[in-house]
């Protein structure tokens, strides 16, 4: 680079034409240069002249411009001519580079040492001083986590001292312009700006800077972008978790109620700086619930009970608070025991007695001494059908003796006495039967009867008061019956036995879930082995079995199903986006279940072409997840389909073909889309 130069050319020994360029001046801010350039003829000795008085044209081209002149080629010894000037400005390239190109013609039309020169051209480039332009960008921070003190620094590299620039940073729609600035300049960016990324936990930002001669500005603005990030200390935040009972237990007895209460969550959040609320969950008691007003299911759990709730952001951040509160213990009215004889007034024990001493043992929960307590003993002779009062009262518990007021129990007939205890919620009942008067053998008066252990209150038959033994197996007239609060696993003597609907409420060990039923036990060999029997009274009258085997009971196992259950019922093609859940997994039905399908014709399942296709249990346990083909038609084979299905324990996942029409490799049509699963059933 050079702010000066000679371009020279040769026309023969002792003389030559040459361009002499100078860079007069520079502006920086219009990025140019005034040059000005002279075409000249010069002699290189005394001896080398040249007279000609003739007018001669020439041409000079500085930066791709032409301009032309006229010049005489009479020359001296040792002489410089100047033939032509010319001052014009360049422009420099955006870097403040330039070479720029120069170039005489100059038509001497002379005859030198006898050979003639016409046009002599001189021609090359000036490579001048650069001129000073845009700063750069040498440095920035890579990344700024925004808290409001946390700043991002910007290292600017410049051409010139007295340059300055405008700095501007930048990120979404916010942005912060720093003036006047030399080499660097910092900002600490404040948390507003991260309201410019609801939705994610970083963000580009960039930082642009202007270069500046005074006022004018130079070159193009540079910029370099930087991460904004959003710091761990930004989560959602909570306005509060309100819990109220969904029943009216909370009012009734000041707090909520062990077991019947159903708490509802009302969660109010809030996002942070632009984030919104995504997601609430609500884990209570083990169980997990969504939404920002989720109702749980009836407390299990008494005292101080507690729920941790979550919120999630559109950042994907988290945040959690614990509700606790306040619930009242409560469980099911017990009857302990209940039992009683016949005696004398005074209650001494008589076989022959017309009292009664019942001992009562049952207890309920107070729930804030705010719950019901009664109860009623009464009677009534086992033929009867209308129960008699004996006596009554309100407690929480009773664990003591109850002498009937009078001699209402005549020694010839069989009384039921029944414990009757309420609380707010429930009614249990226990009965125990009261014999008649012992005698060893007792015959009917008609003489078609007769009894031992007892009085005979049948007119036809035998009666037996004292255990018999047979010695070909049992018989199920005289069940007996289940007391409250029996635990089946003790139940090994063999025999019949039967239970009420409110007493199977308090058994424990017994597949039957509600409702009345019968249980039978059989010794099954030398070794202490029983079986149980259990069936529920239902119209599906549905059976189990289990076995106590090595001194332990093995699992109940249903052996019959009834009618069979309706798992699922619906009317799908069965696609991929076709995913069903069964009531009831398949692994417990006695069997397996049976898929059952129907033709669909214009937009509606049609009882006709009905196919059914079992599926045994033990296929579905062994192959969890796998598909099975199950092929179908119409009638008159104008329509085949088939339907790819993934079976699970609990539920089916369809595939994507079976909602389509396909040609086969076969070349058969498949009509997928001509049936449809209308029912699951378990058998």
């Amino acid at each position: 680079m050079a702010s000066s130069g000679t371009i020279q050319q040769a026309i023969r020994t002792g003389y030559r034409i040459q361009i002499a360029w100078t860079v007069d001046s520079q502006s920086t801010a219009n990025n140019t240069s005034t040059v000005t350039a002279k075409v000249q003829l010069v002699s290189t000795g005394s001896s080398y002249t040249i007279n000609s008085s003739a007018s001669k044209s020439g041409s000079l081209t500085i930066n791709g411009t032409k301009y032309t002149f006229s010049f005489t080629a009479s020359l001296s010894g040792n002489q410089t001519k100047t033939l032509y000037t010319k001052t014009v400005t360049v422009s420099h390239a955006s870097d403040g580079s330039k070479t720029c190109a120069f170039s005489a013609t100059c038509g001497i039309n002379v005859t030198l040492s006898g050979t003639y020169y016409g046009n002599v051209t001189a021609s090359g480039n000036g490579v001048f001083n650069a001129i000073a332009r845009a700063s750069t960008i040498s440095a920035v921070t890579a990344s700024v986590a925004v808290n409001g003190t946390n700043t991002v620094k910007v290292d600017i590299s410049r051409k010139a001292s007295s340059f300055t620039h405008t700095v501007v940073f930048s990120f979404g729609s916010y942005s912060k312009t720093n003036t006047g600035v030399a080499t660097s300049s910092s900002y600490a960016i404040p948390t507003s700006w991260l309201n410019a990324i609801p939705n994610a936990t970083s963000g580009t930002a960039k930082v642009t800077v202007t270069t500046y001669s005074g006022s004018t500005k130079i070159g193009s603005a540079v910029s370099k972008n930087f991460t904004i990030t959003v710091p761990a200390s930004v989560v959602p935040t909570f306005g509060g978790v309100a819990v109220n009972d969904t029943t009216t237990h909370q009012t009734t007895f000041g707090n909520m109620v062990q077991g019947k209460s159903k708490p509802k969550f009302t969660i109010t959040a809030s996002g942070a700086l632009g984030s919104t609320i995504k997601a609430y969950k609500t884990v209570f008691e083990g169980k997990t619930y969504t939404g920002a007003t989720p109702t749980a299911s009836a407390i299990t759990g008494s005292g101080q009970v507690s729920a941790s709730i979550t919120i999630t952001d559109s950042r994907g951040r988290t945040a959690s608070t614990t509700k606790s509160w306040t619930v009242a213990a409560y469980s099911a009215p017990k009857i302990i025991s209940f039992q009683g004889f016949r005696c004398l007034q005074d209650g001494t024990e008589n076989y022959e007695g017309t009292y009664i001493k019942a001992f009562l043992n049952f207890s309920i929960s107070p729930v804030n001494n705010k719950n019901k307590n009664t109860y009623t003993l009464e009677y009534k002779p086992k033929t009867g059908t209308t129960w008699a009062s004996l006596t009554s009262g309100a407690v929480y518990a009773f664990n003591d003796s109850i002498i009937s007021a009078s001699g209402y129990f005549g020694i010839d007939s069989t009384y039921e006495i029944r414990l009757s205890v309420s609380d707010s919620f429930t009614t249990i009942r226990s009965i125990f039967e009261i014999p008649t008067a012992f005698t060893l053998i007792d015959y009917h008066r008609d003489g078609r009867a007769l009894s031992f252990g007892k009085v005979c209150e049948i007119g036809e038959g035998v009666e037996f008061g004292l255990p018999a033994f047979f010695s070909h197996g049992e018989t199920p007239e005289g069940a007996i019956v289940i007391p409250t609060n029996a635990d089946c696993n003790n139940l090994k003597t063999a025999g019949f036995y039967y239970f009420t609907a409110p007493v199977r409420a308090t058994m424990t060990n017994i597949p039957i879930t509600s409702g009345s039923g019968s249980l039978a036990v059989f010794d099954m060999g030398d070794a202490g082995q029983k079986m149980q029997i259990a069936a529920r009274c239902s119209i599906d009258s549905e059976i189990w079995e289990r076995m106590f085997y090595s001194n332990t009971w093995q699992p109940w196992k249903k052996i019959y199903n009834g009618a069979g259950k309706i798992l699922w019922t619906g009317g799908y093609y069965m696609t991929e986006t076709h995913k069903i859940s069964f009531s009831e997994n398949a692994s417990l039905q006695p069997n397996g279940i049976v898929l059952v399908f129907s033709e669909y014709v214009d937009g509606e399942a049609k009882s006709q072409s009905i196919a059914s296709f079992f599926v045994h249990k033990r296929s579905i346990l062994s192959h969890s997840g796998s598909g099975n083909t199950f092929i179908m038609s119409t009638s008159n084979g104008a329509f085949i389909a088939t339907k790819y299905l993934y079976i699970r324990d609990d539920g089916i996942t369809g595939h994507a073909n079976n909602g389509i029409v396909i040609t086969a490799t076969s070349g058969v049509t498949l009509t997928n889309t001509r049936f449809v699963l209308r029912y699951v059933i378990g058998v």
